[in-house]
């Protein structure tokens, strides 16, 4: 779960278990309580970390902890749907996305709109996006 925490995408089958048990077993559950809690809230993270909570694949997904509960037959058209949705990929806008979206809540307004602009100024000038302006100009697309 530790690793799930800082993916971008988290599957699991519709039968696992996932859960944090090392306050069971005298620890900390490491950065899961710096992170947790952005994914499903403070009262479950409480109930996963300090009561053991287990979840099967179906419940992470409703409470937010995986985007994915995938049974074993749905696999394959489950990836290659997911593939298929994400296209194309932007590397660039994607890093750039995963940093606003991990300062959100560190920083105050103002300065987000700040980090926004200025994030969104590297990406527009990024060779991805130009060479999609570039594509849309030489179709006579006004979008």
């Amino acid at each position: 779960m530790q690793i799930a925490l800082v993916c971008d995408l988290r599957l699991a089958s519709k039968k696992a278990l996932l859960g944090f048990d090392e306050i069971k077993l005298g620890f900390l559950p490491g950065m899961a309580t710096w992170r947790l809690a952005k994914y499903v809230g403070l009262g479950r993270a409480r109930a996963l970390t300090a009561g053991g909570r287990i979840l099967n694949g179906i419940e992470a997904e409703d409470w937010g902890l995986i985007d994915h509960a995938i049974g074993a037959d749905d696999l394959h058209d489950t990836l290659q749907s997911i593939i298929r949705d994400s296209q194309p990929v932007h590397r660039i806008a994607i890093e750039l996305n995963r940093r606003l979206l991990n300062e959100s809540y560190a920083i105050q307004y103002e300065d987000a709109i700040g980090n926004l602009l200025a994030a969104q100024h590297r990406a527009i000038i990024s060779e991805p996006f130009q060479k999609l302006l570039t594509e849309t100009r030489r179709g006579g697309r006004d979008d």
